[in-house]
This record gives C-alpha cells, sequence and structure tokens, in this order.
C-alpha cells in the first residue's frame, strides 16, 4: 500500500501549478473533517503513516 508520504511525492511530481497542490491538501482536509464529524473511515494508521 501507498503511503501518504509516498502518494504526495507522485501528486506533486505530476502537478506543477501550486493551485493543484493546495486544492489537494484542501480536499484532504475536509475529508478528513467530514470523516471525524461522521465517525466513518476510522482506520488505525501504522508507522509508516499506512491505513
Amino acid at each position: 500500500m501507498i503511503t501518504r508520504d509516498e502518494a504526495f511525492e507522485l501528486l506533486k511530481k505530476y502537478n506543477k501549478d501550486s493551485f493543484h497542490i493546495q486544492h489537494a491538501l484542501t480536499v484532504e482536509a475536509v475529508m478528513k473533517w467530514f470523516a471525524d464529524k461522521f465517525r466513518v473511515g476510522v482506520r488505525k494508521v501504522n508507522e509508516r503513516n499506512q491505513i
């Protein structure tokens, strides 16, 4: 499984526009907020930051 850090590196590799990077980080934050609010998708993250 890919880690969040590896995914972020791929995002930066294929998306050079800072708008796209910021958009991805914003979407990540919003999805985490909704997951916490509705208690869905709660999974244990291991030491390599993998879900």
